[in-house]
């Protein structure tokens, strides 16, 4: 059987792909990503000798929106809702309360920073609204989370705290390139 020349071309280029693929000469660049996968718990203190958040403006709205009011806060992250358990990190930034319908909606940003033996010093930077529950966005990270991205779903803990003290569970899923990865994303090992 004879092959016409139209045939042997797209034979030829499939097969030249197919060595490509698969030649050491050739190696395809590896990305790498890490990924973080954890629940912790925020513990927000209004008032009282472990407050850990303060208002430093107050709102001229009704006192039934409280809107425009900004409020500055360092919570604790905790392995566990309870004020001794071992803290991984603070969230440090501030909360607006940006809601004008008599709902908890505070356009919150902070730096979650840790501490302690893992990501001692590295930084994920969280931003979006906080109700009694929702999601906020990881859009960036430093040190061994640099370049993170991800979702932080949260909700208020029922049963937990008191008047002036909550806990806030937080499943964290993000994802971030490790220090053994350069600026493009390429692996440098």
């Amino acid at each position: 059987m004879e092959s016409s020349p139209q045939n042997v071309l797209p034979l030829v280029l499939i097969s030249s792909f197919i060595l490509a693929m698969v030649s050491p000469s050739l190696p395809c660049p590896t990305y790498c990503e890490a990924k973080i996968d954890e629940t912790w718990y925020l513990r927000q203190v209004g008032s009282g000798p472990n407050q850990n958040q303060v208002i430093v403006v107050n709102s001229t709205a009704p006192a039934t929106t409280s809107f425009g009011m900004i409020a500055v806060n360092n919570w604790a992250v905790l392995v566990a809702p309870d004020p001794n358990a071992v803290v991984v990190a603070h969230a440090r930034g501030l909360h607006v309360q940006a809601g004008q319908a008599g709902t908890a909606s505070w356009y919150t940003t902070f730096s979650l920073v840790f501490e302690g033996p893992r990501f001692n010093g590295s930084t994920l930077h969280v931003t979006g609204i906080t109700g009694f529950e929702g999601q906020w966005v990881v859009g960036g990270g430093t040190g061994e989370l640099a370049s993170a991205h991800g979702v932080i779903k949260h909700k208020i803990l029922t049963g937990l705290g008191s008047a002036v003290e909550n806990y806030r569970q937080l499943d964290i899923q993000a994802f971030y390139t490790p220090p053994t990865v350069n600026e493009k994303g390429l692996s440098i090992m």
